[in-house]
């Protein structure tokens, strides 16, 4: 046996090219894992580790898409969540990522700065932060962009402070495009539903740079002490809005503030 020392928030290792969780006992111990419940291209990503595009960030807890391409992705997790830092196309279906306490500052799925993310929904489909974290859902920081289609619905929860679609706190969102689907959230404290994140003790955030919806469905559970439903937490740093189709709900008991 081989004795490694691991840092106590590292749940999982690869090693000679397979997947091992960690144990909680006495001593920590690895186990071989060949499932973690999200699947790319229809395999779990604890069977084959990586692919043409992407690959898992074991330590991490992420999956990363690193390259140009279009990807089906699906199934339920509450550690891994999902990294985009290319321009690609992700079809999510029944795809359910409710993170635990300990994922505290990742969101569900992050569009890093200078990639594009198309987001096609199939089926039913969850995407929900940490409560007491400050990121977004889906994380769209400014310098990134993601378009959201399809038939399928997504319901979308965040930290505090963070937006559902668009900046986490103390983040400016970049370019948000939704054009169908059912997507419902909850409103979020000082930030945007869909837009900017809340503005932060040093100043930063609230700011966008576009948000344009032209079809689907939105539902958005509101109460006057939310920021806005749809645009920025700072009126110094808006971008542009385009509504141009598409349906959308306030619900709530301040849904009248809306």
């Amino acid at each position: 046996s081989v004795s490694v020392w691991l840092p106590a928030d590292v749940g999982y290792v690869v090693a000679n090219g397979l997947l091992y969780s960690i144990v909680e006992s006495s001593p920590r111990r690895a186990e071989r894992t060949t499932r973690i419940g999200i699947t790319v291209d229809g395999t779990d990503v604890a069977q084959t580790l990586g692919g043409d595009g992407w690959r898992l960030n074991a330590p991490s807890n992420l999956v990363m898409f690193e390259g140009e391409g279009s990807f089906a992705v699906a199934g339920t997790n509450g550690t891994f969540s999902l990294d985009v830092t290319a321009d690609a196309t992700l079809t999510i279906s029944d795809l359910n990522i409710v993170l635990a306490s300990g994922s505290n500052e990742r969101s569900p799925i992050a569009v890093e700065s200078g990639a594009s993310l198309s987001l096609i929904l199939e089926g039913t489909n969850t995407l929900s932060a940490v409560a007491s974290s400050t990121v977004a859902a889906i994380s769209v920081p400014s310098g990134a962009a993601v378009a959201i289609s399809g038939g399928g619905s997504l319901v979308l929860d965040a930290g505090v402070g963070a937006a559902r679609i668009g900046g986490s706190k103390g983040v400016d969102a970049g370019a948000i495009t939704i054009s169908s689907g059912v997507i419902s959230m909850t409103g979020a404290s000082g930030a945007a539903a869909i837009g900017g994140g809340a503005v932060d003790d040093s100043g930063d955030g609230g700011g966008f740079e576009s948000i344009a919806i032209s079809d689907g469905t939105i539902f958005i559970d509101y109460k006057a002490s939310d920021g806005i439903a749809i645009g920025g937490a700072s009126s110094e740093s808006a971008g542009t809005v385009s509504i141009t189709g598409g349906t959308i709900y306030p619900v709530g008991a301040d849904s009248s503030s809306y």
